[in-house]
């Protein structure tokens, strides 16, 4: 289980970065698609990085946001429940 808090970070980068690069889109392929005419080539063009924006967030690790240090201790509660601990899980 992990704290809410990390959780709602990690998510928060991970959607801010494919929000970036889907808003970086048209100008980084706006000239080079200016200059072709087939519908076909411009599709591709097109399906290719947005692929490529979807396979960065598809690999997105999450795990170099979290430091070995931040480790939570997990406090026993005497309920039959399983560990339990003082922050709010996800």
């Amino acid at each position: 289980m992990h704290k809410a808090d990390e959780v709602e970070t990690v998510l928060n980068h991970m959607v801010m970065s494919f929000r970036s690069k889907m808003l970086s889109l048209p100008s980084k392929v706006a000239l080079l698609l200016a200059s072709k005419d087939d519908p076909k080539v411009i599709e591709a063009l097109l399906e290719r990085d947005i692929n490529q924006a979807l396979i960065e967030l598809a690999e997105y690790d999450p795990t170099m946001f979290f430091n070995e240090d931040s480790d939570e201790e997990v406090e026993i509660m005497g309920d039959d429940d399983g560990p339990k601990t003082n922050h709010e899980t996800v």
